[in-house]
């Protein structure tokens, strides 16, 4: 990948830890000499995993939608992000293939793309945390239009907010529609910030919550 890429997946995954969250551990850095794309250099990171390490999309894929170990997967995943945000960390684009569980753990991956909240205007924060818990869904909810899983996108609003947002009943009567429209925005060049709803409000609540909390590099 682009050096600045590896760089930049180190830091986070360096900041993460201190933070308290399972993650990768870089073990080897290097750069292809002579190798460009798009004007960048291109280099390589070595990550040391655990063994037994199962990506949280592959398992829900193969066990299916609505096992009930699916239901557990996508709290936790979305409690692991709000932790993730809570750290200073947003705009990791993140999906269900950057996150793994080893021996119960729950772990984050793929941090090559983020940006430092503290660098940022509340306003963008809460703009960033939204986009990243729309990807999340997407990620999910991709899957639901085949007629037998539409209730997918329930799921997201049940399942991954209420793990974001440490609360289930705060999620009730958020509608599906929502992320549809979150999608299209996404795709379009819409400015997020200009969503309204109830995640909208929900999401923007966090980052009141979470203020000075950041985790500093």
């Amino acid at each position: 990948m682009p050096l600045a890429r590896v760089d930049a997946e180190i830091q986070a995954t360096n900041r993460l830890r201190r933070a308290g969250i399972a993650v990768s551990t870089p073990v080897g850095r290097g750069l292809y000499p002579g190798l460009t794309f798009g004007g960048e250099s291109l280099g390589f990171l070595v990550f040391v995993e655990p063994r037994g390490l199962r990506r949280i999309g592959f398992d829900i894929a193969e066990r299916g939608l609505t096992h009930p170990d699916t239901r557990r997967d996508l709290v936790e995943v979305g409690a692991l992000l709000r932790r993730i945000h809570r750290a200073g960390l947003v705009d990791i684009s993140p999906h269900l293939g950057n996150f793994s569980r080893t021996d119960g753990v729950l772990r984050a991956h793929d941090l090559d793309r983020w940006r430092a909240a503290e660098e940022l205007t509340p306003a963008q924060v809460r703009a960033y945390r939204l986009r990243d818990t729309a990807i999340v869904g997407w990620s999910l909810s991709r899957r639901s239009y085949r007629p037998e899983s539409v209730h997918a996108r329930h799921t997201l609003a049940g399942d991954v907010m209420a793990g974001y947002l440490g609360d289930r009943t705060k999620v009730a009567e958020i509608r599906a529609v929502e992320l549809i429209r979150f999608v299209r925005m996404l795709r379009e060049g819409g400015d997020i910030r200009d969503v309204t709803g109830t995640w909208s409000e929900l999401v923007s609540e966090t980052v009141d919550q979470d203020a000075g909390m950041v985790t500093g590099c």
